[in-house]
């Protein structure tokens, strides 16, 4: 089953996100959490996220709800 509960990502929110995707220094558990929130504000769902950056369903769930 499918939930698709999309992030709401305004210009600055987005771009503050990629701009942290693009810096080779930014820690690879930082990158992910961004990857997920950018991904759901997307309109991907949490399992198509979680299958595409290979992680579980709670985690992707757990930082949605924390952005």
């Amino acid at each position: 089953m499918m939930h698709r509960y999309p992030i709401q990502l305004n210009i600055q929110a987005r771009q503050e996100l990629e701009m942290l995707l693009n810096t080779h220094t930014t820690e690879q558990r930082l990158a992910k959490r961004a990857k997920i929130i950018l991904l759901s504000g997307d309109g991907m769902g949490i399992e198509e996220i979680a299958a595409k950056l290979d992680c579980s369903i709670p985690r992707v769930c757990a930082w949605k709800r924390r952005y």
